[in-house]
């Protein structure tokens, strides 16, 4: 593994980049997931390249952010260097770009987990409801706390919200303030970076994994959520659709009151969260053969 700049890894395993230090090899793996200021000289290294794409997260979602939006900015207008510089790509969002014959390359071992069963979970006192991403503006939190006004509406049932990820500078202070003014203080819980044992309970103990992005690479905490058998509910977006392949429920509505009205629906009809669940049994399935 070459990079620029090894912070915190093991330098036994990482290596600095130099121009001679890849020659000797018979495959490069580039992972491209911002402005690479070292990009044209790698490119001039005469050895098979392939592109491991990380999505790169659209400039307009961090207008905030001048360094930020110039990162993406900068990265994705490098794939048209790669476009042509590479044998074999892996990533969705590719083909706009000009790539062709793109595949999907889940960035997670799935070899020991176990395929969940179909059952619902039983019909608790409390609806909890469950994101994990950043805070940030492309990951679209706010969508969710303002679905949770209207839920908080409708439902007999308590509900909840808990939100797992580090936050954005800016959008991390304003998504408490928005659940301040919905009045939903005491319904959503702003966990921020957690252990790997609470992300467990938090999956164990959720009713639902409602995903509100609105721009993802391989979406890792959908899967983590197929394997834990939470019904997902997810916006139709790249990304997400080409995570779950038709598994879940596609969300085609940003309107807040619909979705409370969808997602209630759905959860409480047993025979629907079981036929989400055969579903995202299925995608989790063939992911699990895609690795073996």
């Amino acid at each position: 593994i070459f990079c620029q700049e090894a912070k915190g890894l093991a330098p036994e395993r990482i290596r600095p980049f130099t121009p001679t230090s890849l020659w000797n090899c018979d495959l490069i793996l580039i992972h491209h997931s911002g402005g690479n200021p070292a990009l044209k000289e790698l490119l001039k290294i005469e050895v098979p390249k392939a592109l491991v794409y990380h999505n790169i997260t659209p400039a307009k979602y961090f207008a905030h952010d001048a360094f930020l939006a110039n990162t993406c900015h900068a990265g994705r207008k490098q794939l048209r260097l790669l476009r042509d510089a590479v044998v074999a790509s892996f990533a969705s969002e590719l083909e706009a770009e000009g790539f062709r014959g793109t595949e999907l390359f889940p960035l997670l071992d799935l070899s020991d987990v176990s395929l969940p069963p179909l059952l619902p979970k039983k019909n608790e006192k409390i609806l909890r409801l469950l994101f994990v991403g950043k805070l940030t503006p492309h990951k679209n939190q706010a969508l969710l706390l303002k679905t949770l006004f209207y839920l908080k509406k409708i439902s007999k049932k308590e509900v909840k919200l808990t939100l797992i990820g580090r936050a954005d500078p800016v959008y991390g202070k304003y998504l408490p303030l928005l659940a301040q003014v919905l009045d939903l203080r005491e319904e959503v819980d702003f966990s921020g970076a957690i252990s790997a044992e609470r992300l467990e309970e938090c999956y164990q103990s959720a009713s639902a994994f409602i995903c509100p992005s609105l721009h993802e690479g391989f979406c890792v905490p959908l899967v983590e959520a197929m394997a834990h058998g939470l019904p997902i509910f997810a916006l139709s977006v790249p990304g997400v659709c080409e995570t779950l392949s038709g598994a879940g429920i596609e969300l085609t509505t940003q309107k807040p009151h619909r979705l409370a009205e969808i997602i209630l629906a759905a959860l409480e009809s047993p025979r629907v969260v079981e036929t989400v669940l055969e579903s995202q049994r299925e995608r989790l399935q063939s992911l699990k053969e895609w690795q073996t």
